[in-house]
């Protein structure tokens, strides 16, 4: 109740706080991008790299960015209300969803049975570094957003202690 009372009390500390919550999107964001670029998936033999380029990025940064906020507000509502079940909660949520997702929608097919031992080796190697990006940038994103998250309750009651 008396984080309810804070928020009315000092609306103009809370919103600064969550206005702070949201800008730090700018370094998680490079932060991710800078993951993505240095952990470099190299086309398989045969394959065009465009084409390669074209199939393994993630078009755009819309649903990335949309869950990144939700994540940020949700992790920063949370804690500044004394609940931190809901970040537990929602990373459950996350983490049964992601399972899903990369099982069924992100699946990579098994090699043709033509593959030589040196085609079976490059489809491991790939296939190893793709899922390792993808699974990077879910951990330091999700991190970077309970982190940011955090650092905005801290910050919101720190102003509504010196006002």
């Amino acid at each position: 109740m008396e984080q309810i009372e804070q928020l009315i009390t000092y609306p103009l500390q809370f919103l600064v706080a969550i206005i702070i919550v949201l800008l730090l999107e700018l370094p998680i964001a490079s932060i991710l991008d800078s993951i993505s670029h240095h952990i470099e998936i190299d086309p398989p033999a045969g394959i065009d790299p465009e084409r390669w380029t074209d199939l393994i990025r993630i078009p755009g940064r819309h649903g990335g960015r949309w869950i990144g906020i939700t994540e940020r507000l949700l992790f920063f509502t949370a804690l500044w209300v004394g609940a931190p079940i809901l970040v537990g909660a929602w990373l459950a949520f996350k983490v049964a969803s992601k399972w899903q997702s990369w099982s069924q929608l992100a699946y990579l097919p098994k090699p043709p049975a033509s593959f030589d031992d040196q085609g079976m080796i490059e489809y491991a190697l790939l296939r190893h570094t793709w899922t390792a990006r993808r699974y990077v940038t879910f951990l330091v994103g999700t991190g970077g957003n309970i982190l940011v998250g955090a650092f905005g309750v801290g910050l919101g009651k720190l102003c509504v202690q010196y006002s």
